[in-house]
């Protein structure tokens, strides 16, 4: 008789044993996937922030060749001898739209890139949410884990104590 009811305990405190071993192996997961998911936000920083590099590049390409442009107007009609009324006046208007295309083009880059630095931002903010739950959050888990371990072993501990006190009585 005293066999099994320590069979039954053996099993009842397998199946903790199971259970804490099943919690830990899911709080182990939710770490992995947290990690991999910090991991795919840094390479999708990486990717934000080259492009806004790209794009700086360009932008800076694009005003060189409208500022060589407008130097090379600035020659051409300076070179040109005596001219009309209407010659003067159709490169003022030239001038005049070249600058607004200019100015649009100016304005397009710079909200490209505020577009891309609020993209930055973001991915800044997920990244560092991630990186605060790696940093906080899984340290509380594996407290949480160490203080489930150190219950089962009190409760373990304390079934033995009571099984020892029911076989000598």
């Amino acid at each position: 008789m005293g066999k099994k009811k320590k069979s039954a305990k053996d099993d009842q405190m397998t199946l903790a044993e199971a259970y804490v071993g099943f919690q830990i192996q899911l709080k182990e997961k939710e770490v992995e996937e947290f990690e991999s998911e910090v991991k795919t936000l840094e390479e999708k920083n990486q990717r934000y922030n080259q492009r806004q590099e790209h794009l700086k590049e360009e932008q800076l390409g694009h005003i060189q060749t409208l500022l060589k442009q407008a130097k090379d107007q600035e020659r051409e009609l300076e070179h040109k001898e005596v001219v009309s009324k209407e010659q003067v006046e159709q490169a003022l208007q030239d001038h005049w739209e070249l600058e607004k295309t200019k100015e649009r083009e100016i304005e397009e880059l710079h909200s490209q890139l505020n577009d891309l630095e609020q993209t930055v931002l973001t991915a800044g903010r997920e990244k560092q949410y991630w990186l605060d739950y790696k940093n906080v959050g899984s340290k509380e888990h594996a407290k949480q884990i160490r203080l489930l371990e150190q219950e089962l072993l009190q409760m373990q501990k304390d079934f033995q104590e009571m099984a020892a006190g029911n076989s000598t009585s």
